[in-house]
């Protein structure tokens, strides 16, 4: 049985999972502030770091488990949107995490374009931002996130303050580093 919000259930019909992630605020430059995002696999084991160079800017280097940079998500701010630019390591744009104006207390309206700038996706939401999910324009679901995953009332109070999602990946040819850039992307949004 699919654990997807019924909202994301309703786009497109439940399918297994090919990956299971989980994707976590971490501490960064500054040990007391949870400023960098680590993707684990279903193990523990980190896959990418997605890490603030600095708490002034909104980018992040996104490192692999040894520390090689594997690519970069670049934040713009614009009059009506904010952009996340999405490049691997050799700077190629793989596409961009787009942000809309949203009203305060609302989910945001967020969708994912390619390289040329063509709407491919779109995120989902139920119960706010605690749950999403990025669905194609063919309606085929991409990933679902959910936060939590901890044990009992305190794990899930305790994974909310870590900003910790679960991660189940449908589609075994999106990028890592999208699926990264869209955490990074929806957390500044929130």
């Amino acid at each position: 049985m699919s654990t997807a919000p019924a909202a994301m259930q309703a786009v497109a019909p439940a399918t297994q999972p090919s990956a299971r992630l989980v994707a976590e605020s971490v501490p960064g430059n500054h040990e007391h502030v949870l400023s960098d995002i680590s993707l684990m696999d279903a193990t523990g084991s980190q896959v990418l770091l997605a890490k603030k160079p600095s708490m002034m800017h909104f980018h992040f280097d996104v490192l692999d488990a040894r520390g090689d940079k594997k690519g970069e998500v670049n934040h713009k701010t614009h009059l009506t949107n904010q952009d996340f630019e999405v490049s691997d390591s050799s700077g190629a744009l793989l596409g961009t995490v787009r942000v809309g104006v949203h009203q305060k207390g609302r989910p945001p309206n967020a969708w994912m374009e390619d390289q040329a700038g063509n709407k491919i996706a779109k995120f989902v939401f139920e119960f706010s931002i605690l749950n999403f999910g990025l669905v194609k324009t063919d309606g085929s679901r991409v990933f679902d996130a959910r936060m939590g995953g901890g044990s009992g009332i305190v794990g899930n109070l305790q994974s909310i303050g870590k900003k910790r999602f679960e991660i189940d990946l449908f589609d075994p040819s999106f990028s890592l580093l999208l699926l990264i850039g869209s955490i990074a992307a929806l957390d500044s949004a929130a």
